[in-house]
């Protein structure tokens, strides 16, 4: 049975040949654009190869730029460093030259501010209008160490200048200043004072110690250049100052005022009293009689004379005990009265004067009081005229306040002392006479009274 072959129809046959001239077409179309990348492609490849050479240069010049940038960097930090080191190290210096200055200004002498103290107000001005200008303030520090070697240099041996100091009297005194080692000394120019150089508050000029003629010739030579015996005190003058402000007892007193004058005549007073007082003791006697017995006996069997004559005794315990023979025969409670009565009489004979020692011992701390008040009262008013700069100015308010103190406490102690001294003494006194008392009218009171063998 033979195979029937198909033929295909026309459609199919005019689309493959329809694809073969799309696959015709395209294969033509590939092949140009092949051809076309060939062409375009080797002068883009040669652009890429310049390209990336070009990059490969500009990466290395990278490279070196970095490390130059780097080098700049390490280069600068050290730089920084090195610059905060300079400017630590400058700082520091600055501050020892500070601290040089201060010290030159506080160590020198306080006679020698008249010789250097115009440049160092000027330094220190000069440091003040430049803060930030360290080359301007090194070149005022440079004069300050210029200032302290000339200083130095000077020194040595001792070195005389012009100025001026204030006297005794409160004058300013022109003259010589001499600056040796910690002393300074002065002698005016017609030489007719002089002495050591020490503070004097409340003035640019220092305060003169003085010195006795005798002293004073030979610090003129040492002075003026030539050969003298010079004094040196190791308190710097302080101890002549104050020798010479040692106030005797009546310039104390002359301090104290109205007050002080007040408590001193109270003390005179009190002093007067407690001789009188001790007078007055003095005729009281405080002995006790050993023969009341027989004093009894002989009242009882003689007479009041006899009895008497026996007793030994003087002042008011003589009285008692006459009042005691002439009753005798009494009660022992109206004899024992009669006794006691006398020691009533007398006591306040013997206490007189003691109220107002005891007064004067309790109102003389009052009256110091009151001077200290007074006188701080003083201070406080030349406070508020004249401030608390010029301790000199307020001394005299102050020595007011406690030279009134010491003047009463001066007065209060002896006098109170002495008035518990003459309190104890009449307390004894009275204490002797009442037990006299009881014994004689104890003694008078028995049935039979014997004498002493």
């Amino acid at each position: 049975m033979g195979l029937a072959t198909a033929q295909p129809s026309g459609k199919v046959v005019r689309m493959a040949e329809e694809m073969d001239r799309l696959v015709g077409d395209s294969l033509t179309a590939y092949n140009e654009a092949v051809e076309k990348i060939a062409d375009e492609k080797t002068p883009l490849v040669k652009e890429v190869g310049e390209l990336e050479r070009g990059n490969i240069a500009l990466r290395s010049e990278l490279k070196r730029y970095q490390r130059i940038v780097d080098e700049g960097k390490a280069a600068v930090e050290k730089m920084n460093t090195e610059l905060l080191e300079l400017e630590s190290q400058t700082q520091y210096i600055e501050r020892m030259l500070e601290e040089y200055l201060s010290k030159f200004e506080s160590r020198i002498h306080l006679a020698e501010d008249q010789q250097f103290k115009p440049a160092l107000s000027k330094i220190r001005i000069s440091l003040s209008d430049k803060p930030g200008d360290t080359a301007g303030r090194f070149e005022q520090y440079g004069e300050v160490l210029g200032l302290g070697i000339e200083r130095q240099d000077e020194s040595f041996g001792g070195y005389a200048f012009n100025g001026k100091a204030i006297d005794s009297e409160g004058m300013v005194r022109s003259g010589k200043v001499a600056v040796l080692g910690p002393s300074a000394y002065f002698v005016s120019d017609d030489a007719s004072t002089g002495g050591f150089l020490r503070f004097h508050s409340g003035t640019i000029e220092p305060g003169l110690a003085e010195l006795s003629a005798d002293q004073l010739s030979g610090l003129a030579n040492f002075v003026s250049g030539k050969e003298g015996a010079v004094p040196f005190d190791s308190s710097l003058g302080d101890a002549l100052a104050l020798d010479a402000s040692s106030l005797t007892l009546m310039e104390q007193v002359k301090q104290g005022g109205i007050v002080g004058y007040f408590i001193i005549a109270l003390g005179v007073v009190a002093a007067l009293l407690s001789v009188v007082k001790l007078t007055d003791l003095s005729r009281f006697s405080s002995s006790f009689p050993g023969n009341l017995e027989v004093i009894a006996a002989k009242a009882r069997d003689e007479s009041v004379d006899d009895a008497m004559a026996v007793s030994g005794a003087q002042g008011v315990i003589r009285e008692m005990l006459e009042m005691g023979v002439r009753n005798i025969n009494a009660n022992t409670v109206l004899l024992e009265e009669m006794m006691l009565s006398i020691i009533l009489k007398r006591r306040p004979e013997m206490e007189r004067f003691l109220p107002f020692l005891a007064i004067t011992a309790a109102a003389s701390p009052l009256l110091g009081l009151l001077g200290t008040v007074v006188g701080m009262i003083k201070t406080f008013a030349l406070i508020t005229v004249f401030g608390t700069g010029d301790p000199q100015a307020l001394s005299s308010g102050i020595s007011e306040a406690l030279v009134t103190t010491e003047l009463g406490l001066v007065v209060a102690i002896p006098t109170l002392v002495l008035h518990g001294l003459f309190t104890r003494m009449v307390r004894s006194r009275v204490s002797v006479m009442e037990q006299i008392a009881f014994e004689f009218a104890k003694i008078a009171s028995s049935k039979e009274s014997q004498p002493a063998s």
